[in-house]
C-alpha cells in the first residue's frame, strides 16, 4: 500500500472510532450520534477519549466500516466483520471485495442505490444479502453516511447490521400467511372486518374469486354487502346484525348472496363485536363460508326423503322405524300412512315416542321384549302372526317382519318393522277350510 493509502486507512480508522452503540438506545441512532463526535470532527481528542471510542466500536453489534465513495473499497472495517461473515479484515480491504461478495441477485440494485444516494450527497440505508465465507447467506441492513469535502463525496461511513433472523421471521410469517390463504381458498372461507364508525368493510383477498361479490375488496361500505344479499334474506340478516350489536348475542346467520352473474350462492356468516370502554360497538370481525354445496345436498336429501315418504305412504303395509341407539333408545323415527290406519295413531302422535307411549302396558312389554330378541339374534325375523286391536279398524291379525340394522362395529342402530294385515287372507283361508270339510261330509 502506498503512503497515501496508508494515511487514508489510518485516517479512516481514527475517524470510524467515532462509530459506536450505546446499550440503551437503538444502534442506528447511536451510530449517527457518535459520528458527530468522531475524532475526524474534533480538533482535540485525548488518549482517554480514543480508548473509549475503540471500546465502543469493538462492542457494537454490527460491522463499522469506512469506504472510498467512488470505488466502494473499504478502508476500515471493525473486527465484527470477521465474526459475522468469516472473512479476515485484511480480505475486506481488498479492491471490489464488497461488490464481489454481495449476493448475485442483489448486487445490481445495491450498487445502484448506493451510487445514486452518494452522488446526491444523501445519507441512506438499504438491505441486501452477502455471501459468508462458509457459504451462508446473511441479510444485512446498511446504514450509510456520505462524507462530503469541497462539494464532492469523499468517503462513506456505515454500520452493517445482521437482520437475518428478522428476515427469516418475516419469511416464516409470509409462508404462514400463504398457507392460511390457501387453506381459506380450499375451505371457501373469506374474512371481513367492519369499522362501524366509518362504515367501511375490509375483505380478505379471495372475496371476489370465491363469492364474486360486486364489492371493492380493499374498502366497501356495509350497505354494499347488504345490497349483495338476496332480497328475501336481507331482513333476517340485518336483524341478526342488530341483535349482535345491541343485545350482545353471537352473530351467526345463513343467507343467499347474488353474484355478479345473479347466480345465488348460500353462505354462512359468523362474527364477533368489539366494544369500547363504554360498551359501544366499534368493530365487528367475521367470516363468510360458502355452504352452497351443503345446501344443495340438503335439498337433494329433502327431495329424496319426500319421494321415499310418498312411496312408503302408499304401500299397503305398515312401515315404522325405531331408533335403537342409546341416546334415543326405542323412539319411533318413521311412521307411514298405513301405520296410522292400522294402529290408529297419526305420525305426529307416534314420532318421538316409544311403544310404552303408544300401546297398552301389556302389549308394549311384549313388543319391547320381541324387539330385544330380534337384536339379540341379529337376523331378519318373521314374527308369528299376532292380533292387533285399534279403535278404527277393530281386531286385526298382523304378520310382521323385523329387520335389525347395525353399524360397522355391529352396534344396534335402528329396527325396521313391516306389518301386513292378513286378517282377510286368514278369514278366506278359514272359510275355504270349512267349505272343504263340509264337502267331504256330503
Amino acid at each position: 500500500m502506498d503512503p497515501s493509502q496508508t494515511d487514508r486507512a489510518t485516517r479512516g480508522e481514527m475517524e470510524v472510532n467515532g462509530f459506536a452503540s450505546s446499550k440503551n438506545v437503538h444502534q442506528e441512532d447511536s451510530y449517527l450520534e457518535i459520528t458527530e463526535h468522531s475524532p475526524s470532527n474534533t480538533s482535540n481528542v485525548g488518549p482517554r477519549s480514543q480508548q473509549i471510542y475503540e471500546l465502543l466500536v469493538n462492542s457494537i453489534d454490527g460491522i463499522v466500516w469506512e469506504a472510498d465513495a467512488q470505488t466502494f473499497q473499504f478502508t476500515f472495517v471493525s473486527p465484527q466483520a470477521e465474526q459475522l461473515l468469516g472473512y479476515p479484515v485484511a480480505k475486506w480491504l481488498e479492491p471490489n471485495f464488497w461488490i464481489e461478495h454481495v449476493y448475485p441477485a442483489d448486487v445490481d440494485n445495491a450498487v445502484k442505490i448506493c451510487q445514486t444516494a452518494t452522488q446526491a450527497h444523501r445519507n441512506h440505508e438499504f438491505e441486501y444479502r452477502m455471501i459468508a465465507a462458509d457459504g451462508r447467506v446473511v441479510w444485512l441492513k446498511d446504514v450509510v453516511t456520505v462524507v462530503v469535502e469541497n462539494a464532492q463525496p469523499v468517503f462513506l461511513r456505515g454500520v452493517m447490521l445482521d437482520i437475518t433472523r428478522q428476515k427469516n421471521a418475516e419469511e416464516g410469517l409470509n409462508n404462514q400467511q400463504i398457507q392460511i390463504e390457501m387453506a381459506m381458498e380450499i375451505a371457501q372461507i373469506s374474512t371481513w372486518d367492519w369499522d362501524i364508525g366509518t362504515d367501511t368493510i375490509q375483505y380478505s383477498r379471495n372475496i371476489q374469486s370465491l363469492f364474486g361479490l360486486p364489492v371493492d375488496q380493499s374498502s366497501s361500505s356495509h350497505q354494499s354487502l347488504v345490497d349483495a344479499i338476496h332480497p328475501d334474506d336481507r331482513a333476517s340478516v340485518q336483524a341478526a346484525v342488530q341483535r349482535s350489536l345491541h343485545e350482545n348475542v353471537p352473530y351467526n346467520v345463513e343467507f343467499r348472496i347474488l353474484r355478479q352473474a345473479n347466480e345465488p350462492r348460500w353462505v354462512s356468516s359468523g362474527g364477533y363485536v368489539f366494544r369500547d370502554n363504554q360498551g359501544n360497538p366499534v368493530r365487528m370481525l367475521g367470516v363468510l363460508v360458502d355452504i352452497t354445496d351443503r345446501k344443495q345436498s340438503e335439498e337433494s336429501l329433502r327431495q329424496s326423503r319426500n319421494f321415499l315418504q310418498t312411496v312408503l305412504d302408499h304401500l299397503p303395509v305398515a312401515v315404522n322405524v325405531k331408533d335403537w341407539r342409546d341416546e334415543h333408545f326405542g323412539v319411533y323415527t318413521f311412521w307411514n300412512k298405513t301405520c296410522e290406519q292400522m294402529f290408529g295413531l297419526s305420525a305426529e302422535q307416534a314420532l318421538g315416542k316409544t311403544v310404552y307411549d303408544c300401546f297398552p302396558q301389556a302389549q308394549a312389554e311384549l313388543l319391547h321384549q320381541s324387539d330385544h330378541e330380534t337384536f339379540k339374534r341379529g337376523v331378519i325375523e318373521d314374527v308369528i302372526e299376532a292380533p292387533q286391536s285399534s279403535p278404527d279398524s277393530g281386531d286385526r291379525l298382523l304378520h310382521t317382519v323385523k329387520v335389525p340394522i347395525f353399524d360397522d362395529q355391529h352396534n344396534p342402530q335402528y329396527l325396521l318393522s313391516i306389518s301386513e294385515d292378513v286378517t282377510q287372507q286368514r278369514q278366506a283361508e278359514e272359510a275355504l277350510r270349512q267349505r272343504t270339510e263340509r264337502e267331504a261330509l256330503t
